[in-house]
């Protein structure tokens, strides 16, 4: 089990994850619901950090789309970019290379093609440093893993996630339990 009680979060990784907190609640409190994938969703369905994360990705339905990126504003965010997929939003409080990502609507259909509760279970599921947020199942993530991977592979792009090992890892744990 070392593996899990080795990593000690620096100090930007606990700013970042304060603000995941704070945006996480407030979502909450204006009823836009959203669901954390990837690393942090990883994390969460585990119950604790594991490592530093470079960004947060964000799944919305199209109606509070709108509303996620006025929020995100408010937090200071600024857009940096966006492609046919999804838009990335920078503040550069929480670091130059840290950001958030937030889907498009092409991207949500794909990945909820594996059944609408995978993606956006009906209650909350994860939770980090005592606050609860919704993330996909581990069938979820299994999907988007393997979605985005024949992507990847589709467009000649590097095919191996950086975390793989350590995501495969989590994800052997979350099984065994």
């Amino acid at each position: 089990m070392t593996f899990l009680s080795s990593y000690v979060p620096n100090e930007q990784q606990k700013k970042q994850l304060q603000y995941l907190k704070d945006l996480v609640e407030t979502c909450q409190r204006e009823n836009i619901k959203i669901t954390v994938y990837g690393g942090y969703g990883l994390d969460g369905l585990l119950g604790r950090l594991t490592r530093d994360h470079h960004d947060i990705d964000i799944l919305v339905r199209e109606p509070e789309r709108d509303m996620l990126k006025s929020l995100l504003l408010t937090f200071c965010f600024h857009m940096e970019r966006e492609n046919a997929s999804k838009e990335v939003f920078k503040n550069m409080d929480l670091g130059k290379d840290f950001q958030v990502e937030i889907n498009k609507q092409n991207r949500l259909e794909e990945f909820t093609s594996v059944g609408e509760k995978e993606i956006f279970p009906d209650k909350e599921n994860a939770c980090l440093e005592g606050f609860y947020f919704t993330t996909p199942t581990l069938k979820g993530h299994d999907h988007i893993h393997e979605m985005q991977s024949r992507r990847a592979k589709e467009r000649g792009w590097v095919s191996e996630y950086r975390h793989s090992e350590h995501t495969t890892k989590i994800k052997d744990i979350l099984r065994s339990n």
